[in-house]
C-alpha cells in the first residue's frame, strides 16, 4: 500500500501535477490514520475480550468459594443448634438432680471446647492480586468486598475470641468437679456440682451465646446466598 503510493507520488510529482499530489498525499495521511485507529480499536477489542474473560473466570471462582463457605456455615449451624439441645437437656438433667451418665459427661466435655470456624477465600486472593476493578458490576463488587475483608474475618475472630472467653469463664468449674476419662468428663463430686447454681448459671449463659452465635451465622449465610445470585445472574451475560 505504501509502496503503491509513494509510486503515485512520484509520478505526479514528475508529471509537474502539484494539486493531484496533495489530493494523494492527503488521502495517504486520512488512510494511515483510518488504520491506525481500527488497529487500536481492534486492540482495545482484544483487551476488553481478555478482561471479561478474566473476570468471568474470577468470578466464577468466587461463587465456588462462596459455596464452599455455606456448606462451612450450614455445618456450624447444625452443630450450634445441636448443642443448644443438648445443652438444654443437660441444664434440665443436673436441675432435676438426675444420676450423671456417660451421655451427660460426653456434652460436657465438648462444651469445653474453644468455638472455631474457617472460611474459604483463595478466590478473593487471587481477585486482590489482579485488582478488584475488574468486577464490572459495582454491587458484586461491593458485596465480594464486603464479605472476604470485613464479614468473614471478623466473624471467625468475635465466634473465636467469644468461646475463648466464655471457656475462660467454665474451666475453674470444670476443674473443680470433673476429672477427664476416655474423652468423658466424670464428676470428682457430683453432689457438689449439683448444689452449684453459679455451673448451672454459666452453662445457661453458654447456651445464649450459641443462640447468639446461630442468628449471626444464619444472616450471614443469608448475605452470601443474594451475593451467588447475584454472581450467578452476571454469569449468563457473558
Amino acid at each position: 500500500m505504501i509502496n503503491f503510493f509513494m509510486r503515485i507520488r512520484k509520478q505526479l510529482a514528475d508529471d509537474n501535477k502539484p494539486l493531484k499530489y496533495l489530493r494523494y498525499a492527503i488521502g495517504e495521511i486520512v488512510l494511515v490514520v483510518i488504520g491506525i485507529l481500527i488497529a487500536l480499536q481492534i486492540n482495545n477489542w482484544n483487551e476488553e475480550r481478555h478482561q471479561k474473560a478474566k473476570e468471568e473466570k474470577l468470578l466464577i471462582e468466587l461463587d465456588r468459594d462462596l459455596a464452599s463457605n455455606m456448606t462451612i456455615l450450614k455445618d456450624k449451624i447444625k452443630h450450634e443448634k445441636k448443642f443448644i439441645k443438648e445443652n438444654t437437656s443437660t441444664v434440665e438433667h443436673i436441675k432435676s438432680k438426675k444420676p450423671f451418665n456417660d451421655s451427660i459427661g460426653l456434652f460436657l466435655n465438648h462444651s469445653t471446647h474453644i468455638e472455631k470456624i474457617q472460611f474459604t477465600s483463595s478466590a478473593y486472593e487471587s481477585l486482590k492480586s489482579v485488582g478488584v476493578d475488574i468486577i464490572s458490576s459495582d454491587s458484586i463488587r461491593a458485596d465480594i468486598t464486603n464479605l472476604f475483608s470485613t464479614e468473614l474475618p471478623q466473624r471467625t475472630i468475635w465466634i473465636r475470641d467469644a468461646g475463648m472467653n466464655h471457656a475462660n469463664l467454665t474451666h475453674p468449674y470444670f476443674v473443680k468437679f470433673f476429672e477427664v476419662d476416655d474423652f468423658i468428663l466424670r464428676p470428682t463430686d457430683y453432689e457438689g456440682l449439683l448444689k452449684s447454681q453459679e455451673f448451672i448459671n454459666i452453662m445457661s449463659r453458654r447456651k445464649s451465646l450459641k443462640m447468639v452465635i446461630v442468628t449471626n451465622l444464619e444472616t450471614l449465610l443469608t448475605y452470601i446466598e443474594s451475593t451467588r445470585i447475584k454472581i450467578q445472574n452476571e454469569l449468563e451475560t457473558f
